[in-house]
């Protein structure tokens, strides 16, 4: 099954926030993967990347997330 390129930050099981430190600079957890060690690797936010388990969170949702990104990063120097 082939999909189209998404970004995790639209996803709605993906936890920006939750990510700590990571999120600033634009990395979270998956809450779908698959396995324990999987759930625990950081995944880039906006990297697009073809996920077969891959469910759209609701606009408010998405846009708070980008919202808080926005504000929250850290630049790259």
């Amino acid at each position: 099954m082939d999909t189209q390129p998404v970004r995790c930050i639209d996803r709605g099981n993906f936890r920006l926030q939750q990510a700590g430190e990571m999120a600033r600079v634009g990395f979270g957890l998956c809450a779908k993967a698959t396995d324990v060690a999987a759930q625990a690797n950081f995944r880039s936010s906006v990297y697009p990347r073809r996920c077969q388990r891959f469910e759209l969170a609701a606009e408010n949702i998405r846009a708070s997330r980008v919202a808080w990104y926005a504000v929250n990063r850290v630049e790259k120097r």
